[in-house]
């Protein structure tokens, strides 16, 4: 009997996944029913037994089905990476196609208890099952195995939510709760339990999930400015409306609050803040009910709060909803807040090369006239961001060539995009002029076409040696050329010479074009070059010759997995320093003195913001905000995971220290992602400190996630548990009493994660002393570790004292 369901979308091809909760047998189907693709049990490791209480002993007795039997002569064992096996097809009259089997090692271990072990199990479907299947399983371990039926029921609906949301393509999920009583309130007190998480969680996942009501449109275009500049606003609104005389316009405009002062009441103060708030929320149901939103930015745009928090709502809007966004600049901004620069906008700051009668705001007016028009006509909807479902799984963006140079050095690299036409019109070419869309992130935009391109060719000058942005698209393009699981070339061509200073950077090519002659020709052979290469067929041996001539050093290496093994392994050899109560105890005195001599300021918001899914805060994320606190007690700590919340950037910005717990389902949402591509530009900054914590393996694509410099890794964690083994006892007597009760809920292995992410965070707030770093060396940047290892051979000829190849 069905007793409830859940129902959440899918960013898979399924569309909607359900699962559903059931009471009953799970041998005990009604038969003439669509059989479910798989039963999926759990058992003790190569222990078979038809014991009469089990789902075994009941497949035998109803269906004469033994385990045993399967297990024989199973289809495929996957027990080395996920300890389970799956079974030949059963036969046609049972109301399952396949049966797979967890074993012992899965569901209860010493590291784990079976609660957190379970989730893992969904895992294994990406690799061996296809599209829209269903499944049906009991509360696993919860038999002779003795586990929580409502801890279970809680692993398992989230692990099954969590691996929707990545993707997995199931279409129902059954689960059975075994019992002959098919009513609630007649059930066991644990099975009750078990059924009253399951309606929780139901309520959490499906309010998430919720498509909010549409709001009707009833204006075209919502154009928010500071009233200094009201007539930018009064040109722009004039002018759209003399090309469309139907143009419905809603015009918001704020005044400057510099001046505005707090009165110290605090019920005065509370119902201001309510009325901030309830005014966000009308200015949203306007932005929501308009086709496009236009913000004026000016230096009194920033000064003005109440603008600023238009511009979060409306990025913030464009990146859950895919609501369309237009930032229009109009003058030069000092110091402008770092996620309002990662925003491509319309550029009208005069500039001392621009053409006189030059005249950019009304070419920027053409600009939002033609979004218009494209909206009034439905041909253009604002797409997912590029780091959405799709690409994470490995869509890419399927561009041909991506072109790589400095902006100060475009005159000498347009011809080349010119020729490369000429050669080849059917060419997909990137070039970030034309290639980024105006309200989309410019830098997501950028990694991910680096991560889809076939070929990447880089223009290097003095200029481009000098530009933060230019050496990371180069690392990126070089990891791509070397590792053997990518199928793209990097194409170094030297337009100037760089000089002796070569940054370490571009040190991983073993050369480079020499474009520094006859320039205009030069790039005209490598044009046609390039085209002849990309676009010849498989048997062209003169294209394979020209391909080696062009891309000699593009050999095999071992991948970046294989060079991080060997990292993690030397380190393990190097028996870093175990946690103890003696070193967390001089920590916390160092951290006391170090608070005592530099109190931490007063801030608004945050002193240090922990960037996670929601899906995973609880209870690890938690327990790291809780001990950072017990570390340092005056400091305030903030996690944002809030899809809706428009100051999250605000706090981003403002905060001390940044830490991002990253995650395959932390890909999936469009709000974390633009912050995490937030906290990569800080992190360009030394004085702004952003700290990567891995909790899961990242995926490969897009290729940036590979050489992000990770502080600390569960999975390296994992390897290092047993070196704590022991330690329980000292490292629970180091914790503070508001953390103790949360760390209960922890395996060893996350604990020691949680207090490592913890005094990371405060000793970059606080500026200890590298002496008082205890954390394992093996926790630190072991991404970056390789990443070097990988990018740069110390038995490699530097490229600048070899002669550069003339083109």
């Amino acid at each position: 009997r069905q007793v409830s369901q859940i129902q959440v979308d899918s960013p898979s091809r399924v569309q909607q996944a359900e699962m559903q909760l059931c009471l009953g047998d799970i041998t005990k189907i009604e038969p003439g029913g669509e059989p479910y693709d798989v039963i999926m049990i759990s058992a003790f490791s190569a222990d078979y037994s038809a014991v009469p209480s089990t789902v075994i002993g009941a497949l035998k007795r109803q269906f004469n089905l033994s385990v045993r039997d399967l297990a024989r002569e199973k289809a495929e064992d996957l027990r080395k990476n996920f300890n389970c096996w799956i079974s030949k097809p059963l036969p046609s009259d049972l109301p399952y196609k396949r049966l797979l089997c967890f074993e012992q090692q899965v569901v209860a271990n010493r590291e784990r208890s079976p609660e957190k072990a379970v989730g893992e199990i969904f895992r294994a479907m990406f690799t061996v099952f296809a599209d829209n299947m269903s499944v049906i399983s009991p509360l696993l371990a919860t038999g002779c195995q003795r586990a929580s039926k409502s801890r279970i029921m809680h692993a398992l609906v989230t692990a099954w939510h969590t691996w929707i949301s990545i993707g997995l393509p199931m279409r129902r999920y059954t689960l059975v709760i075994y019992t002959s009583k098919l009513a609630v309130e007649s059930l066991a007190e644990d099975d009750r339990r078990a059924v009253q998480e399951f309606q929780r969680l139901k309520h959490a996942f499906e309010s998430r999930h919720r498509k909010p009501d549409p709001v009707p449109i009833e204006a075209d275009l919502l154009v928010v400015c500071s009233e200094k500049d009201l007539q930018f606003l009064e040109r722009t609104t004039r002018s759209l409306k003399a090309n469309q005389k139907s143009l419905r316009c809603r015009k918001v405009v704020h005044s400057d609050d510099s001046s505005s002062s707090s009165s110290g009441d605090e019920a005065a103060e509370g119902s201001k803040a309510a009325a901030a708030t309830s005014a966000i929320d009308a200015r949203r149901s306007d932005m929501l009910g308009s086709r496009l939103v236009v913000c004026l930015l000016s230096q009194a745009f920033l000064a003005t709060r109440a603008c600023v928090e238009d511009f979060n709502v409306a990025m913030c809007l464009a990146h859950t909803r895919w609501h369309p966004f237009l930032p229009v600049c109009l003058e030069r901004l000092a110091s402008p807040p770092t996620y309002m620069s990662l925003i491509q906008w319309i550029d009208c700051r005069p500039k001392p090369t621009d053409q006189p009668g030059c005249d950019k705001l009304q070419a920027a007016i053409g600009e939002i006239g033609g979004r218009l028009e494209q909206l009034a006509l439905g041909v253009s909807k604002q797409a997912e961001p590029a780091l959405g479902p799709a690409a994470v799984a490995g869509g890419g963006s399927g561009y041909d060539i991506f072109i790589s140079y400095c902006h100060r050095n475009s005159a000498a690299v347009e011809p080349f995009l010119t020729h490369l036409r000429l050669a080849c019109p059917a060419l997909r070419i990137f070039f970030d002029k034309q290639g980024i869309q105006t309200g989309y992130s410019w830098m997501e935009t950028i990694y991910s076409a680096i991560s889809g391109s076939r070929l990447i060719v880089a223009f290097l000058t003095p200029d481009y040696a000098k530009s933060a942005v230019c050496l990371e698209e180069f690392t990126i393009a070089s990891m791509l050329h070397r590792c053997d699981r990518h199928q793209a070339l990097l194409l170094p061509v030297c337009l100037e010479r760089l000089g002796p200073a070569c940054p370490p950077a571009l040190q991983s090519v073993a050369r480079w074009l020499d474009a520094t002659g006859s320039r205009e020709q030069c790039v005209k052979r490598v044009a046609v070059s390039v085209a002849k290469v990309l676009t010849a067929k498989s048997g062209d041996k003169k294209a394979a010759h020209l391909r080696e001539q062009l891309f000699p050093d593009c050999h095999e290496l071992s991948t970046l997995m294989s060079q991080t093994d060997k990292l993690r392994q030397s380190l393990l050899n190097a028996k870093p320093p175990l946690l103890s109560s003696a070193s967390l105890g001089a920590f916390v005195k160092a951290a006391a003195a170090a608070a005592a001599e530099r109190p931490l300021p007063v801030v608004d918001i945050c002193h240090a913001a922990l960037v996670c899914h929601p899906d995973e805060r609880e209870p690890l994320v938690e327990a790291v905000r809780l001990q950072a606190k017990e570390f340092a007690t005056d400091l305030q700590v903030r996690c944002l995971d809030s899809e809706q919340a428009h100051d999250d950037m605000e706090a981003m910005e403002q905060a001390s220290v940044v830490a991002l717990f990253l995650s395959p389902v932390f890909l999936t949402s469009a709000r974390l992602t633009s912050l995490l591509y937030l906290a990569l530009c800080r992190r360009r900054s030394r004085s702004a400190p952003v700290l990567l914590f891995c909790l899961n393996p990242l995926p490969r694509h897009p290729a940036f996630l590979s050489l992000l410099p990770v502080n600390a890794s569960m999975e390296d964690v994992k390897t290092l548990a047993f070196m704590y083994n022991g330690q329980q006892k000292e490292l629970s007597a180091c914790l503070g009493p508001a953390s103790r009760q949360q760390f209960y809920k922890l395996t060893h292995a996350e604990s020691v994660f949680a207090v490592c992410c913890a005094r990371a965070i405060v000793e970059r707030l606080l500026g200890l002393p590298e002496s008082l770093v205890t954390t394992p060396a093996v926790l630190v940047s072991l991404s970056e570790l390789a990443a070097g290892a990988y990018l740069r051979d110390p038995n490699e000829p530097k490229p600048w004292k070899q002669v550069m190849e003339p083109i």
